[in-house]
């Protein structure tokens, strides 16, 4: 994994070989594997993208998918709880 960015508990977690990643925010693209040129600010921003999302933008708390999703080239923008 190369060029990637995690600030904050979890953040970028599980990643391997995804590059150009940015989290910032506890959980932030906590799921992320393979995927390329995501940021995720906000507590959990970017949690359900799963393995190789890439080129996706998620601001604010819990913003993105509420279930696991390999998804490319979204913007997200919401703050509100979602059952995890």
């Amino acid at each position: 994994a190369n060029f990637n960015v995690g600030v904050g508990s979890y953040a970028l977690f599980s990643t391997q070989t995804g590059a150009d990643n940015v989290g910032v925010g506890t959980s932030a693209l906590v799921s992320i594997q393979t995927g390329q040129n995501n940021v995720a600010i906000g507590h959990q921003s970017g949690y359900w993208a799963n393995d190789s999302s890439s080129g996706n933008v998620y601001i604010g708390f819990n913003s993105g998918p509420s279930i696991p999703t390999t998804e490319d080239n979204k913007l997200y923008i919401s703050n509100f709880y979602k059952y995890k």
